[in-house]
């Protein structure tokens, strides 16, 4: 399930799938309306194993560095792809003024920077 689910950008539950998990789900629910609701079985459990805190706390979204790996790791494709491309009928001022200002720090492009990426990479694949 794990290789399956990460092979397409999927995220899955995979211990939730355990049979003994599953029976004894199955078995333990007494108010499903309760159970379907939320977590309540599945948090009630952990309670006994975890402290509160990590029980209770908010969602927490997992961020990717992008926008540093622009500055390092993938620098040497922006440079290639975006800033080093010569063509009559690309504006490059845009692309150069905003790639620069996310390089020098100026100001947070990595959404930008990374649709120009993209982009070039998937012209340079279909378009060429």
């Amino acid at each position: 399930v794990d290789r399956a689910s990460m092979s397409v950008s999927l995220e899955a539950r995979n211990p939730l799938l355990d049979p003994d998990v599953a029976a004894l789900a199955m078995r333990s629910v007494r108010h499903a309306e309760e159970q379907v609701a939320g977590k309540r079985l599945l948090r009630d459990t952990l309670r006994r194993m975890l402290p509160d805190h990590l029980i209770d706390r908010p969602k927490m979204g997992f961020g990717i560095p992008v926008g540093e790996w622009m500055r390092t790791d993938l620098r040497p494709l922006l440079d290639d792809l975006v800033l080093a491309r010569k063509d009559p009928e690309y504006d490059r001022s845009v692309a150069h003024r905003v790639c620069a200002e996310h390089l020098r720090g100026a100001r947070d492009r990595t959404p930008m920077v990374w649709s120009l990426l993209a982009y070039e990479l998937w012209r340079n694949r279909w378009l060429k």
